[in-house]
């Protein structure tokens, strides 16, 4: 079951590689980024690396250097649409967001966590594998409405 789990999160790894082909700029750069991010966390989620260490490693650096100019025309992407959620309620919520306001919600979420990892990484309250895993999630919801 987790093998064919990770499988199908390479497939989604697949797609977010051909649109960063496809991007020119801006929208490359931050594609990468979240390529490498969506990689690191497969690292966790399949080898079991230290969670903390991972989120400690998520980047952010690109996406802080482009994200007052970014545009959703520096990814052609489309308005997530209900055919883009396939009636899951986790993805329900962003139907009608665009490419843009999509990403712009990952990398808050990402410094968030890194936040949370860097001040108080013993708190136990704070359920970092869940804000993990919601993180890979609107990764994966970017790719599949591209």
């Amino acid at each position: 079951m987790l093998e064919a789990t990770v499988n199908r999160l390479f497939d989604y790894l697949d797609v977010l590689r051909e649109e960063r082909k496809r991007s020119k700029g801006r929208g490359k750069v931050v594609l990468y980024e979240l390529e490498k991010n969506f990689n690191r966390i497969l690292l966790w989620k399949r080898n079991g690396v230290d969670i903390n260490v991972i989120i400690g490693e998520l980047s952010t650096e690109k996406w802080e250097a482009v994200h007052d100019k970014f545009e959703s025309s520096d990814i052609k992407l489309k308005k997530i649409t209900k055919s883009s959620v396939k009636g899951n309620a986790f993805d329900a919520r962003y139907i009608g967001w665009d490419s843009e306001r999509l990403i712009r919600n990952i990398y808050v979420k990402i410094e968030s966590l890194k936040d949370v990892v860097r001040l108080d990484p013993k708190n136990e309250r704070v359920r970092k594998s869940v804000r993990l895993e919601n993180i890979l999630r609107l990764i994966r919801l970017l790719t599949r409405h591209v």
